[in-house]
Formats: C-alpha cells, sequence, structure tokens
C-alpha cells in the first residue's frame, strides 16, 4: 500500500526509538520487544476492507474468501499480514450481492473514529486514542473502490471472447482477466488483493484491485521480464530466472477498462491505473486545461474539501466529550494533506500514454452523452 496512506501507531517518534535503544544497550544487548498499540489505524482499516473482498480463483468460476470469524476481527486489526488464509470457496452466484453492492464505497470516517475508541483495552479517553483518532479523521481517504469486474461486470464479461473462459466441450463457464499485452487470458493466473492510492480531485481516495500475473512464452512483456532475469542472474539463458519470470498488471489496468472489457467499464471505474497506483478521470480531465495555476487549483480544491468536510467531522466528534477529555485531541491543522506534487503532475505531460491514449480518451468520457450509447465495440452495453 502506498506510505502517503499509513499513519504511524501514536506515540512513536524519533526520541522514543531513540530511547528505547539506550535502554536496550544498557541492558545487555537484548533487544525488548516494541510493545504493540492497540489502536486501529488508517492501514489497519483499508486492511479490513480489502480482507472483505472476494478473490478471484484463476479456474475463472470461483473466488476465495476468508472466514466469517477472520474477515474484520480485533485480532487482525492488530496484527494485518496474520489472521489465516482465504479458505472458504464460493460460487459467483453465492456472491451477488457483492457484485450488485456499487464499486465506490464512502468510508464512514465518524463510525471508524468511534470505533478506534472503542478499541482502548482500558476504557477510558488517552492521549494516545485521542491522536489516533486525530490521525485517522484527517488523513485517511474518504473513499475507496472496489474494484472486481469478475463480479461487477460478470454478465457482460461472459460474452467478451478475450475473458472468457471455456471448458473441454468449448462451454463458456466463467471468466478471467486478459493480459493487456498479448489480449489473452490463456496464462493469467491471479495473485492477491491490493489496496492502491488513487488521486483524486478534491481528496484522496482509494481503490483495491486484483494483482494478475502473465506467463505466455509469446507475450512481449513476458519476454522482457525474462530478458530481465536473465541480466540480473548475470547468465544469457537461464531456466530458474525465466520459469520465475512473468508479466504482472492489474485487473482494471486502462487498456482493459477502456479498451478490451465491455464500454460500459469506463463509467463503472472512472480512473487511469498507473503503476504507482490512479488517477480519477475527473483530475485527468482538469489537467487539459495546461494552465500554469493548476497545482494550485488542486491545492485550494483540496483545502476547501478539508474546511468544508474534514475538520467539521472532528470537531463534531471531539464536542461528544467534556473539556478534561478533549485535551487527549490534538488541535487539528489549518492546512489539509497534500494532494499530488507539482513533479509528479509534470510527470504526466511527459508520459507518451499522456500524448496518445490517455488524451484521446479523456475527451471521450467527457462528453455530455454517454459513449456507451453508441459505440459499435464488440459487448456492447
Amino acid at each position: 500500500m502506498d506510505r502517503r496512506f499509513l499513519v504511524k501507531p501514536a506515540g512513536s517518534s524519533s526520541s522514543s526509538s531513540s530511547s528505547s535503544s539506550n535502554s536496550n544497550s544498557s541492558s545487555g544487548g537484548k533487544k525488548k520487544k516494541a510493545k504493540k498499540s492497540n489502536t486501529k489505524n488508517c492501514e489497519q482499516i483499508l486492511n479490513d476492507l480489502m480482507r472483505s473482498n472476494p478473490q478471484p480463483d484463476t479456474d475463472g468460476v470461483h473466488f476465495n474468501t476468508f472466514p466469517p470469524s477472520l474477515t474484520i476481527t480485533k485480532a487482525v486489526a492488530s496484527n494485518p499480514t496474520s489472521g489465516g488464509k482465504r479458505s472458504v470457496t464460493k460460487s459467483s452466484h453465492d456472491l451477488i450481492a457483492f457484485g450488485n453492492l456499487p464499486v465506490r464505497m464512502e468510508i464512514d470516517v465518524m463510525a471508524q473514529a468511534l470505533e478506534i475508541i472503542s478499541t482502548n483495552a482500558s476504557g477510558g479517553l488517552t492521549v494516545e486514542i485521542g491522536k489516533a483518532v486525530h490521525d485517522f479523521i484527517l488523513t485517511t481517504p474518504r473513499d475507496v473502490y472496489n474494484c472486481l469486474p469478475e463480479l461487477q461486470m460478470r454478465a457482460a464479461l461472459l460474452k467478451c471472447p478475450c475473458t472468457q473462459v471455456k471448458d473441454e466441450k468449448g462451454n463458456v463457464v466463467g471468466v478471467r482477466a486478459p493480459c493487456p499485452c498479448c489480449e489473452t487470458n490463456e496464462h493469467v493466473t491471479y495473485d492477491k488483493l491490493r489496496a492502491r492510492p488513487l488521486d483524486n480531485n478534491e481528496y484522496k481516495s482509494v481503490f483495491v484491485d486484483v494483482r494478475c500475473e502473465c506467463t505466455n512464452p509469446g507475450c512481449e512483456e513476458v519476454k522482457k521480464a525474462v530478458a530481465k532475469a536473465n541480466m540480473k542472474a548475470n547468465v544469457a539463458t537461464s531456466s530458474s530466472s525465466s520459469a520465475k519470470a512473468c508479466f504482472s498488471f492489474s485487473n482494471v489496468n486502462d487498456k482493459l477498462i477502456h479498451q478490451l472489457y465491455p464500454v460500459v467499464a469506463s463509467t463503472k471505474y472512472p480512473f487511469i491505473e498507473r503503476s504507482l497506483g490512479a488517477v480519477h478521470t475527473r483530475l485527468r480531465w482538469s489537467f487539459l486545461l495546461c494552465s500554469s495555476e493548476m497545482h494550485t487549483k488542486l491545492v485550494a480544491r483540496y483545502q476547501d474539501f478539508y474546511r468544508d468536510n474534514t475538520l467539521p467531522i472532528y470537531l463534531e466528534l471531539v464536542q461528544k466529550y467534556d473539556t478534561n477529555q478533549r485535551r487527549a485531541f490534538p488541535v487539528p491543522s489549518k492546512v489539509a494533506p497534500s494532494p499530488m506534487g507539482i513533479g509528479q503532475m509534470k510527470a504526466f505531460f511527459k508520459d507518451p500514454q499522456w500524448v496518445g491514449n490517455d488524451r484521446k480518451m479523456i475527451v471521450r468520457l467527457n462528453k455530455p452523452f454517454p459513449i456507451y450509447a453508441v459505440d459499435d465495440r464488440c459487448c456492447n452495453f
């Protein structure tokens, strides 16, 4: 997950770490295990949301989920890397309710902040809890895009040749994401779910996607991966390095969403995926203005949203407590969390895809009439 969205555990600082190292050295060099905080933070809550999503199986028919008791628990929240395996297998029919949910889910910041307070074992409101609430409300992404076309667009994908999975008799039995390079799903497998940053027009967002891998020996991207692996191993040919080489991509890769998938996908998943995250199409549309004040206006939009939406939520929660308890909460900053930097924004204009595909696509997506109403692409919505 992008470190921009991670909140340091409450009470951690350089001074505390140095003091702990000194105490360790004075006690015979034995390192003491740091005491884990029992408060949930942004990373853990996003991890809970990600764990609730089913993961497509490579067979194109089934989905793997965690047992209900391990989906969201306090034990898992305190240690996001633990909590069992996706040991429950379900069919698409079992997950109809999930497939019918909106792709965009707004995070109930107030409810999550109250949950952070409730995780205090002693039941009292401490400075540590107050800081955790402060950090969460003021820095957490405001919405999550759960991206699972394999469920959310299953009926349409079953009709598309590049996403179909067939049995031995040639009957279509499921769907699987195709490789955006070789445009076939024959050698594609699903690896894992990820929570990744999404730069939005007014605030930070997150999207949950599935990391896919293509091992098609005829795929140009796989050939590059093999060559890179061999070069790294400093050999001309290496079966060991070549066997592990693959081309990894997202199941909502921009080419899949805006070219290969049914056209309604462009509306369902309104962003452009990149290696480090994604950019919302509304924000990308503003890039077309190419104004020297573009970044200044972006910062102003973030500041307006922070003042009108984020700060009121924090102040409303603080006011639920008496005067003495309020001292546990830090004074909020008057400045909103920063959006993408001006250097990152300028990098988009140097991206060859911006000059070619992206720029043309953004104009198409922002037309006054839905493009899928007149598009003659296969599997039209």
